[in-house]
């Protein structure tokens, strides 16, 4: 199991991914179905920002926890798309 921890560079670009992830389940499905349940989950268990250092700049980051590596590499992706900084598998 993976924990992937997300850098964004405030808490409003994190909300405004956590905005783009549910805008995509909102729209009509064209992918696989596991990536639309990996957005569910990470959705579904929130995603509580901290505070984190990258590239020595202060940024926020959220962990998601319990992912195989399938769905985890689907969540990095979907998270990137949305415009993470930074998607760290742990």
């Amino acid at each position: 199991m993976f924990a992937l921890k997300v850098l964004f560079r405030d808490p409003a670009a994190a909300q405004d991914a956590l905005a783009r992830l549910r805008s995509t389940l909102e729209q009509p499905r064209s992918g696989p179905a596991e990536y639309y349940q990996v957005l569910e989950q990470i959705l579904a268990e929130g995603c509580q920002l901290e505070h984190a250092v990258y590239a020595e700049r202060d940024v926020v980051a959220c962990t998601v926890r319990g992912l195989d590596d399938a769905k985890a590499a689907m969540a990095e992706a979907a998270f990137l798309d949305a415009g993470a900084l930074e998607v760290i598998a742990e």
